[in-house]
């Protein structure tokens, strides 16, 4: 269900259910990896469910991105929509600073601190939870 790049395909019918898969899934993985000691994929896993969980929001919804049956809802637009799945501007902060730690673990290779994530990840399970239940 992934498009090209790191978008994801609206053409899809069954989106909403694939994506609320995917997030609990990789809600799950992140835990794990954060309680290894993976820090820099937990963080990754950590974003894409929260990333997962918006999209399912917007496909149950009946929401597409701009462009058509072949868009695909990108980073950007995901961010700027967090917002409005459980009407709380803090979603948005919460995914903007997911996002830039997920960009900085995967292509920059910086540390990921252990407090950071231990700060943040029970907040990204309960907007996973709610938002995909």
């Amino acid at each position: 269900f992934y498009g090209r790049g790191a978008h994801v395909a609206t053409g899809d019918t069954d989106l909403a259910r694939e994506m609320r898969l995917a997030a609990r899934e990789n809600l799950a993985a992140a835990f794990l990896l954060f309680e290894r000691g993976l820090l820099r994929a937990a963080a990754s896993r950590f974003y894409f469910a929260m990333f997962q969980a918006v999209v399912y929001s917007l496909a149950k919804r009946g929401e597409r991105p701009p462009g058509g049956r072949d868009s695909y809802w990108s980073h950007d637009l995901v961010e700027r929509a967090a917002a409005t799945v459980r009407g709380s501007e803090a979603d948005a902060l919460l995914f903007g600073h997911l996002r830039d730690m997920r960009v900085r673990a995967d292509y920059r290779k910086e540390r990921v601190e252990r407090g950071v994530l231990t700060l943040v990840r029970h907040d990204v399970r309960r907007f996973v939870e709610e938002a995909t239940a």
